[in-house]
């Protein structure tokens, strides 16, 4: 991460800092894929480990909110130049497709579990 990254905090999203990140949340992503269709086929199990199911889907939802953080400070090139300015950064994500997901992504749904 270069002076001027670490000035304004943002991200480079070439740089290994944010590969590194983007590994990090598909972990969460497969766990999710992955686990809550298994919850969903095998009921037994969902009831009988409630606790650390609750627990692992509440650290992946931190992990997708701590991504719209991040997200919040990928730089990105403008005729050429690279962005920079946090409130450009920011205003980008929050008015893009991928903010309106991420939203819907940490809408509790956990709560079908007790129905």
């Amino acid at each position: 991460v270069d002076s001027e990254s670490r000035k304004h905090f943002v991200l480079n999203p070439d740089s290994s800092l944010y590969n590194a990140w983007n590994a990090m949340t598909s972990f969460a992503v497969f766990y999710n894929i992955l686990f809550i269709v298994f919850r969903l086929c095998f009921t037994d199990v969902q009831v009988q480990y409630r606790a650390a199911w609750m627990t692992c889907d509440y650290v992946c939802d931190v992990i997708y909110l701590c991504d719209m953080l991040v997200s919040t400070r990928v730089t990105y090139l403008e005729h050429g130049l690279r962005v920079t300015s946090r409130w450009d950064l920011a205003k980008r994500y929050v008015s893009g497709t991928a903010f309106k997901l991420d939203v819907l992504s940490l809408l509790p749904f956990d709560f079908m579990f007790f129905i």
